[in-house]
């Protein structure tokens, strides 16, 4: 093995989480961690460095979290959020809050549970 690869020390992985302008493409801001933290825990170094506020927040499943939501709506109250919840039949539940101050996700969810995934998917973009 040391032949082969030249090195006997165990590499680990890194993740580089990015943050692109929609409109663009481009790359807006970017943080890089190790392999342990997770995905929506780094919400809030990437929107740190993101100049001015977001036009709109996409993400896949593995930001599906109630404090990636309020991180996104903390800091950029007027932003669009889409991120595919959790099929309901599964594990994903409404906040307690959903009948008095209903987050983008619990709108999310109650489409889903009435409409259907695949509506929501369309209605959303």
């Amino acid at each position: 093995m040391t032949e082969e690869h030249g090195t006997r020390r165990r590499r680990s992985w890194r993740k580089l989480q990015l943050a692109t302008g929609a409109d663009t493409g481009r790359i807006v801001a970017s943080v890089l961690t190790g392999h342990d933290p997770d995905d929506g825990g780094q919400i809030g170094p990437l929107l740190e460095r993101v100049d001015g506020p977001a036009a709109s927040f996409t993400a896949d499943g593995a930001y599906d979290r109630v404090d990636v939501d309020a991180e996104v709506t903390a800091r950029c109250p007027k932003t669009q959020t889409t991120v595919p919840p959790r099929s309901p039949q599964s594990s994903a539940v409404t906040s307690a809050s959903v009948e008095t101050a209903a987050s983008t996700r619990d709108r999310h969810l109650r489409t889903i549970t009435g409409r259907g995934h695949m509506s929501w998917q369309r209605s959303s973009g």
